[in-house]
């Protein structure tokens, strides 16, 4: 021990921490605590600037902060904060076409709970706003410390840190800084998928419902899930019908209880699917139909930045193909097929949409691109793909606070 040191925060921090997460939450909050005042920086100075850029949903420059990423889909979601389900006549200047039931509830429920706490139960759209962006950030917090923790357990940590990076400054993720449900679901999905890995089952459930109510992709976790609890079973020599397997049934029951839901209140169970298609043209294709929809997109006269976003969405899926096929080639069977079914749902729609930034919750492929930034040979062409994805990074958040359309 140092000179002067007092030996009781050392003694503190090993009460509050075991001493394998303290390196995940040192170095995951660091860079969480500098991404977010990167974000924050950059766009206060560009709203003070620019007029355009300024948020058209704040009541006062003092809220700019929590409500400068607050666009598209954040409209959405402070709607069904506010009034929940089913619609009632309410606007907001940055709201789009009313397709809420395309959201699942348990962001916008948990902003709700989160809005009257902050405002002693009467909270206007200021206050669900906050709430909004507290959990995002919260969120991305939590993620960046799961992430490294997954990370350091199947590599070491400097390739751990870079996973952190990945996840914070990759190409699209404004998205974890914007009031969006990504790094909520997020948080939920890697503290279940480390439960799986420490074969702690019922938390593994819990946490993976947690994920199902936020994000239809909880469901593709659970199945990967549910293959990592088979494997663990033969490995360990134990059986596969156990009490510890009805914890994988819990996503399945929010998911359902979801659909249920909407059944009893609109009468039909395909109300998410009806919304999908007439909100955002989305049907199930077959995938070359899709990349014959997706190309010809291409050809289209669009503004540049849907039509930029066009090209980058057939980059992205063909980055997601490659992931998978990597998943496959090691023989990584529960992520194969998470990230596989993720992959099936968004290449078979009825065009690429939002293909980069749903690459934000495969979080196997930001592991295995930490590995690869690391140990290529290529060092070129690690040079280049980072140059290229902080440039994209900058694109991307700086049409998003002008209001275009950013994936």
């Amino acid at each position: 021990m140092r000179a002067g040191q007092s030996p009781v925060r050392p003694a503190l921090a090993a009460l509050v921490l075991p001493s394998s997460w303290q390196p995940a939450v040192r170095s995951g909050l660091r860079l969480w605590a500098i991404s977010r005042v990167a974000f924050l920086t950059y766009g206060l100075v560009l709203a003070a600037l620019l007029p355009a850029a300024r948020p058209k949903n704040a009541s006062s420059v003092a809220l700019w902060p929590v409500t400068l990423y607050a666009r598209y889909d954040s409209g959405h979601f402070v709607h069904l904060a506010a009034f929940g389900y089913p619609l009632k006549p309410f606007r907001l200047p940055f709201m789009t076409a009313d397709n809420e039931h395309a959201f699942l509830p348990g962001y916008p429920i948990a902003a709700r709970w989160l809005a009257d706490a902050l405002t002693g139960g009467s909270p206007g759209p200021d206050g669900y706003l906050t709430a909004l962006a507290v959990l995002a950030w919260l969120g991305a917090a939590v993620a960046a410390v799961l992430i490294w923790r997954l990370a350091a357990d199947e590599a070491d940590a400097p390739i751990a840190d870079r996973a952190v990076l990945i996840l914070l400054a990759g190409p699209y993720a404004v998205f974890l800084m914007a009031s969006y449900s990504e790094g909520v679901f997020l948080a939920f999905a890697l503290a279940a998928w480390l439960a799986g890995r420490r074969d702690r089952w019922w938390l593994a459930g819990l946490m993976t419902a947690g994920a199902a109510i936020v994000r239809i992709n909880g469901l593709f976790l659970a199945t990967g899930l549910a293959v990592m609890f088979v494997l663990a079973a033969r490995a360990a020599g134990r059986r596969i019908i156990r009490p510890e397997a009805l914890a994988l049934t819990l996503p399945l029951m929010a998911t359902a209880a979801y659909f249920g839901w909407m059944r009893a209140t609109t009468g039909r169970w395909t109300t998410w699917f009806e919304v999908q298609e007439r909100g955002w043209a989305r049907t199930t294709t077959w995938p070359w139909t899709t990349l014959v929809h997706s190309a010809k997109r291409l050809l289209t006269v669009e503004p540049w930045p849907v039509r930029y976003q066009d090209w980058l969405e057939m980059v992205f899926a063909a980055l997601l193909l490659l992931g998978v096929v990597v998943l496959f080639r090691r023989r990584r069977w529960p992520e194969f097929v998470y990230v596989g079914l993720t992959a099936g749902s968004l290449l078979t729609s009825s065009y690429y949409v939002s293909v980069p930034r749903s690459m934000l919750v495969c979080f196997p492929l930001i592991v295995i691109a930490a590995e690869w930034t690391r140990r290529s040979a290529h060092r070129w062409l690690v040079a280049a793909c980072v140059t290229f994805g902080v440039a994209l990074l900058v694109v991307n958040t700086t049409t998003l606070l002008f209001d275009q359309w950013s994936g």
